[in-house]
């Protein structure tokens, strides 16, 4: 997303971020600079911590895209760009990969393809958040809120000054061949510390191979009320493992907050109500540093941990259907 070297800027000079009006950001704590290597990307300016909205974006250029949809229509669709959005996209990275089929298209036309094949998230092609470099242990997440088409980019671990900030462009629950295989399409092969072939990298690669394993497993696991006890309790061990396995790699994503969950539903139903709400704040820990107080899943927690809290301090013995359990609560959020 962050790969362009403009010749205008020395290694090591910051250039100026512009800022909306609108801006509910950190971004002044942030600075987008040349990093050797990798061309532009975003550094720290001071020492941030985890949580902090460092930026968020409305899409300088956003296009439906489905299947069918040809290069001519988005061609068509970024002609009518005005020219300050124009001239801000047309400066970011662009690459299309070797075998993509641009015959019979200007030079242009393929410079507009390529920065949006290499930058384009849900869609959209943001300025600022373009920026962000690559790494499969990334400080910082990414989410969209399609209702306002918002792009906000959240530090999931505390970042010291002069750090660099990345984002992970692919699914974190993939191998080392496969996260590589995947990045082809930006052209580039990660060098991150889990890519690394060397002693710590394979032991971090045989955590995120098991990992991956029981993300696979656990993904789509159904259970309720009358499953097996200890049925349950297996896949509440598992769920544990998954969030035990992500937070001695670094990884924090909806997922991370979704296995907390599940072990709290599960401890629920198990009748171990402590349980459940020590599960259930770790959570919503979880959702505060990747969302904020985005109103909805904010709410959803709260009133979860409210009756569990009740429920865990009140006189009577506690049961799972004392709780009312909103609907999509403990859901892994696609972003």
């Amino acid at each position: 997303m962050a790969r362009d070297h403009p010749a205008s800027s020395a290694e090591g000079e910051a250039i100026p971020l512009q800022h909306s009006s609108k801006a509910k950001d950190s971004r002044h704590l942030i600075e987008v600079k040349e990093i050797k290597g990798k061309g532009l990307g975003i550094l720290a300016k001071e020492d941030i911590q985890r949580g902090t909205l460092v930026l968020s974006e409305i899409p300088l250029f956003a296009f439906n895209s489905s299947d069918g949809t040809t290069d001519a229509a988005l061609l068509s669709a970024f002609s009518t760009l005005p020219s300050s959005k124009t001239e801000a996209y047309l400066d970011l990275h662009a690459y299309l990969p070797p075998d993509y089929p641009a015959e019979n298209i200007s030079k242009e036309g393929w410079k507009v393809l390529g920065i949006y094949s290499a930058n384009a998230w849900a869609g959209g092609v943001v300025n600022l958040g373009s920026r962000f470099n690559h790494s499969c242990v990334p400080n910082v997440h990414l989410s969209h809120d399609p209702r306002t088409s918002i792009y906000d980019f959240r530090l999931v671990r505390d970042v010291k000054a002069g750090e660099e900030l990345t984002a992970s462009y692919i699914s974190l629950f993939l191998t080392r061949k496969e996260r590589q295989d995947n990045l082809l399409r930006w052209g580039f092969e990660c060098a991150c510390p889990a890519c690394e072939h060397t002693i710590d990298g394979k032991k971090i690669e045989e955590k995120r191979i098991k990992l991956r394993n029981l993300y696979q497993e656990m993904r789509t696991v159904q259970y309720n009320a009358a499953t097996d006890t200890q049925l349950l309790k297996l896949y509440r061990f598992k769920y544990q493992q998954i969030a035990a396995l992500m937070r001695s790699l670094g990884l924090v994503s909806s997922f991370l907050r979704k296995s907390y969950y599940e072990a709290a539903l599960i401890s629920a139903v198990l009748g171990e109500g402590k349980m459940a709400l020590s599960w259930a704040e770790k959570g919503a820990d979880i959702m505060m540093c990747l969302y904020g107080e985005r109103q909805s899943y904010y709410d959803l927690d709260q009133k979860v941990i409210i009756q569990l809290q009740a429920a865990v301090e009140g006189s009577k013995s506690f049961h799972f259907g004392d709780i009312h359990w909103p609907a999509g609560w403990g859901q892994d959020f696609p972003n």
